[in-house]
């Protein structure tokens, strides 16, 4: 995966768990799950660009 895919897909799993967040409860497990989610995207990305090339 591309490192503009991954922040593509980090800005709609971001999106996502925005939407969600406003209609439920910021402990609901699918927020948690989207949250954790992300994280692991994020570090993810930042293992990605500390790689020497």
């Amino acid at each position: 995966m591309s490192l503009d895919e991954l922040l593509y897909l980090i800005e709609e799993m971001r999106e996502k768990l925005n939407r969600i967040a406003v209609q439920r409860s910021l402990i609901d497990p699918e927020v948690i799950k989207l949250s954790q989610i992300i994280d692991s995207l994020l570090n993810l990305y930042h293992n990605t660009l500390s790689q020497p090339v």
